[in-house]
């Protein structure tokens, strides 16, 4: 583990175009996949497909419904101009997970991931907010005391995570979470090793079928065969479970890296 790990990065990226139509913030796809280190993934008539290796994210060529992690949700349309397609800031925070804001005094927009809070657009709900944001409405209502339905439209909500470095997470890691050699850690891992060899592909389909892992579907099906369910991403997989201290670390435990991050567009 670096010593680094919690640290916030930040990069700055000039000469990029913020356009405001309509009281909408737009920015470049473009350059939104290069800022946040997403590859476009081919696509097909309804969907560009974007990934950072973790997730596909479905984004639409045209209308405002996208789709990420077997979840829909909706999004401002995309905004053509001089063949250039443009997201706006709204739909850049619920697509990719970031804090957006800009300041057009200063000419800079500043981003954060991953983001601490979700934009609501109208036509949300409790439960579409919580599938989409991968929690339960009991957690959501938790640190969103005043939310209720129906949802206004552009308010922020709270996103239930713990963020490194905060008072929260530091309480977590107070308490070490025992994985006992009786329990279900010896059976994972021995499945685990009698799969080493398969073949690995980005995005495959169930093993059964298959017969291919990523390194999320890896694991959910490994832990799925020993009672334990896993949703399909990376990015969903980390939100589980408990944080604990580098040296409670134990056999079956799954460790996830993550390095919060700061744009700076100028």
């Amino acid at each position: 583990m670096k010593k680094d790990f919690f640290e916030n990065t930040r990069k700055s990226f000039k000469n990029k175009i913020i356009i405001l139509l309509n009281g909408i913030r737009y920015l470049a796809l473009d350059d939104v996949l290069e800022i946040l280190e997403y590859d476009l993934k081919g696509g097909n008539a309804r969907f560009l497909f974007a990934t950072d290796g973790s997730e596909f994210i479905f984004i639409p060529r045209q209308g405002g419904i996208s789709r990420s992690e077997g979840v829909n949700f909706r999004m401002d349309p995309l905004l053509t101009d001089q063949g250039k397609r443009y997201v706006s800031f709204r739909s850049i925070n619920r697509l990719f997970n970031v804090d957006i804001t800009s300041n057009l005094a200063t000419r800079k927009a500043f981003i954060r991931q991953p983001g601490l809070f979700f934009i609501t657009f109208k036509g949300d709900t409790l439960k579409s907010l919580s599938e989409l944001l991968n929690t339960t409405i009991a957690r959501l209502l938790a640190i969103n005391k005043n939310l209720k339905e129906p949802i206004v439209a552009g308010i922020h909500v709270r996103i239930p995570t713990i963020q490194p470095n905060s008072s929260s997470a530091k309480r977590g890691l107070q308490k070490a979470i025992r994985i006992k050699e009786t329990e279900k850690a010896p059976d994972i891992i021995a499945l685990g090793m009698r799969l080493r060899g398969t073949p690995y592909r980005f995005g495959a389909g169930p093993y059964p079928r298959s017969r291919r892992f990523d390194c999320s579907s890896y694991l959910q099906y490994i832990f799925g065969r020993n009672g334990i369910s896993l949703p399909r991403t990376t990015r969903s997989q980390a939100t589980l479970g408990k944080r604990i201290a580098q040296k409670d670390v134990e056999a079956g435990d799954v460790i996830f890296f993550r390095r919060p991050r700061i744009r700076i567009i100028g």
